[in-house]
């Protein structure tokens, strides 16, 4: 079943599309001076500006889109040092997981810092960019800025696939996140969601509704690639599919 059209909620939709654009234009002009303030008190308030803004996000989604989300599983984040591998499948990934912790870590393309704005306050937060087309020296880089941001007390967020992908496509799970909980020595918890049906790629549409993201059971130190590997895969995968709402977007139905 798709979602039925709707004049109203489209022109919601619209109006929602630009405030979100336009809102990350001004907050980041505005809040620009805070990137010059150097120390740990320049990363707090560059962080704790950022939480303003997700707080006026999370509320626009609420009145404009009917949209909201809710947390499952959060008694499987452990205290201790660790990696959240999460599906990735919409933008909405890309910003939630500093909401639930704000000194989280995400691993994202290098090219990401290039972009006006947004790589500017990637790069002041401590996000860790990966140049995928750098073989072994971006591998050492990537490795080295995760384990300071894990010795730093920090979790770090990994899509493991690399890309926004639909629960059930087959695309394959990267090896990149092995070599960090490798040499970091941190637990992983997966974490599965369903924000792709809610908030496509590539469109102009959100559906009202609630995303429903699920921290899985964590995953201890000391697996094989091979077994960390089969068991990421299985467990958000699988999970991720069962948080499918019987209602989808056309373009996040899950391949036959």
């Amino acid at each position: 079943m798709m979602h039925p059209h709707n004049p109203l909620l489209t022109l919601r939709q619209i109006i929602f599309a630009l405030w979100f654009y336009l809102s990350i234009a001004l907050m980041g002009v505005v809040g620009l001076p805070l990137l010059a303030v150097p120390g740990r008190m320049g990363l707090n308030l560059t962080l704790a500006w950022m939480r303003v803004w997700l707080w006026l996000l999370f509320a626009a989604m609420r009145r404009l889109l009917g949209l909201d989300f809710v947390v499952k599983g959060r008694e499987h984040i452990p205290p201790e040092k660790n990696i959240f591998a999460s599906k990735h499948q919409s933008a909405f990934d890309t910003f939630v997981f500093l909401h639930l912790d704000l000194s989280a870590a995400y691993v994202l393309k290098q090219e990401l810092f290039w972009v006006p704005i947004y790589g500017w306050y990637g790069k002041r937060v401590g996000m860790i960019g990966v140049d995928r087309g750098g073989h072994s020296a971006a591998l050492r880089n990537l490795l080295k800025a995760a384990k300071a941001a894990i010795a730093g007390g920090r979790r770090i967020v990994i899509f493991p696939q690399g890309t926004r992908t639909p629960a059930g496509s087959g695309k394959p799970y990267q090896p990149g996140i092995y070599a960090i909980y490798r040499e970091t020595g941190a637990s992983i918890t997966p974490i599965a969601l369903n924000s792709g049906d809610y908030w496509p790629k590539h469109w102009l549409h959100r559906y009202p509704g609630t995303i429903t993201i699920e921290f899985l059971p964590p995953i201890p130190p000391g697996l094989s690639r091979q077994a960390l590997m089969a068991r990421l895969e299985s467990e958000i995968e699988a999970a991720s599919m069962a948080l499918r709402p019987p209602i989808k977007s056309p373009e996040n139905a899950a391949p036959n």
